[in-house]
């Protein structure tokens, strides 16, 4: 069996975000892919915090 297929995301704005959590989901149900889509973002400090962080520690 071939390696699961990657997935990537360039962006982070509202659409990138939402099309990743979309994309993920749909990752996760098909055994074709990685269970994990990584973003490609432009790292900012919001209020002395990485924006990765923040994005990374918010879970559904």
């Amino acid at each position: 069996m071939a390696s699961p297929l990657k997935v990537c995301i360039v962006g982070s704005g509202n659409w990138g975000s939402a099309i990743a959590r979309i994309i993920g989901s749909n990752a996760q149900t098909l055994q074709r892919f990685a269970t994990t889509v990584k973003m490609w973002v432009f790292e900012e400090n919001v209020n002395g915090r990485n924006l990765t962080d923040i994005t990374n520690a918010i879970r559904p």
